[in-house]
């Protein structure tokens, strides 16, 4: 069992669990949810567990989920992994495959078993012929939350790097997953980050700051926008302690989906970071007022900053950012030989009951060999 994700739906009060299931032999991958009414929470023979089978295409060469992304919006959750072959140590990244499912049957094991709408192989190709990887569906606020919305990265070479903004909607004869590509500019791979009380220049101590794919998306739709945010490479300046400091950042965007999709609009994006910082993990939401929150780890050889846990945010219309400590990182984490593995399950959501408050799961170094979990309720007032 791998990859636990936990997402609260506002629209039914419910929250939802969604985990893997995988093994070589004999061939097995399930994706599994269980729904917890959140006022009985306390009492598990009210939760309703399903299981899917993790490979979805019948008849196609056998694969197994990985990474999962969930999503939802008033009436469906959605859930997207990435698809391998067998076994776990040698298998290939074949496509993206994406599950909408009628909320009915998933929260209420009195409801018959839900069978879930699949967007698999070349269905979740973008509409430039590549394979989509690591499709993120939003999660979503608002008084009329309107279709599922997804976002995903294609990194190509030098300027021709695009996000896809993904739409799921419903028509007379079923579900269609339509899709829209967005010229980004250059955006580089990010580099491994440095930690305090580690050498800037001995790998042993760099972390592992992050990649190209976004972690969440989420859906404000009040003022129809959908934000999204990954690690990348950013040269900031100045450097004042180092010769050459190229930084890992992270880069949001803010993109406007239109009627027809094609007409959508990466409307800002912007970066969080700083000289001779490394940032990275990325989840992105808005509060209420329409400020944008991020939350990410943070670390810094040169300025002697352990991983840390911080907040930023940004005012509507605006890319100038406002960074919070949230909890400071306590050692040098040192767990493993070479760069450090780190951070892909932040989290961040709006609270239900008063939108100027923001909820998030982050992580901090708390010794040299362990991590510590980290709940925090943010404001920006």
């Amino acid at each position: 069992m791998f990859d636990p994700k936990v997402i609260y739906d506002q629209y039914l009060d419910t929250f939802l669990l969604v985990y893997l299931v995988q093994e070589d032999s004999p061939r097995l991958s399930r994706i599994l949810t269980v729904a917890i009414p959140n006022a009985t929470a306390n009492d598990p023979g009210t939760w309703c567990a399903v299981s899917f089978e993790g490979d979805q295409v019948p008849g196609a060469i056998a694969v197994w989920a990985d990474y999962p992304g969930v999503g939802f919006n008033e009436t469906h959750v959605t859930i997207t992994t990435n698809q391998f072959t067998f076994p776990t140590t040698t298998g290939r990244f074949r496509y993206s495959q994406v599950m909408t499912i009628d909320k009915e049957g998933l929260y209420d094991c009195n409801q018959p078993a839900p069978r879930p709408t699949v967007f698999a192989g070349t269905r979740t190709q973008d509409e430039k012929g590549r394979q989509a990887f690591t499709l993120r569906p939003a999660e979503t606020v608002g008084s009329s939350p309107g279709p599922q919305l997804l976002t995903s990265f294609q990194p190509v070479k030098g300027r021709r790097d695009y996000l896809t903004i993904w739409r799921i909607r419903p028509t007379a004869t079923g579900f269609v997953l339509k899709r829209a590509s967005k010229r980004t500019g250059k955006v580089s791979f990010p580099p491994l980050g440095t930690q305090g009380g580690g050498d800037v220049n001995d790998p042993d101590t760099w972390w592992d700051a992050g990649d190209h794919r976004f972690i969440n998306a989420f859906y404000d739709a009040d003022l129809n926008q959908i934000f999204t945010a990954h690690a990348v490479l950013r040269n900031l300046q100045p450097d004042t302690l180092t010769g050459v400091y190229p930084e890992a950042a992270v880069r949001w965007y803010e993109i406007d989906p239109a009627g027809v999709l094609s007409n959508s609009v990466v409307a800002r994006r912007g970066i969080v970071g700083a000289p001779e910082v490394d940032v990275g993990w990325p989840t992105v939401a808005t509060d209420s007022s329409g400020t944008l929150f991020v939350t990410y780890n943070r670390a810094s050889a040169p300025h002697g900053e352990f991983l840390s846990a911080w907040v930023a945010t940004i005012p509507p219309g605006s890319t100038a950012e406002t960074q919070l400590l949230v909890h400071a990182g306590l050692s040098t984490y040192d767990a493993s030989q070479g760069p450090e593995r780190w951070g892909d399950f932040t989290a961040i959501n709006r609270d239900p009951f008063d939108g100027q408050n923001l909820a998030t799961f982050n992580q901090y170094a708390s010794s040299s060999t362990e991590w510590q979990q980290f709940i925090s309720v943010v404001t920006d007032t």
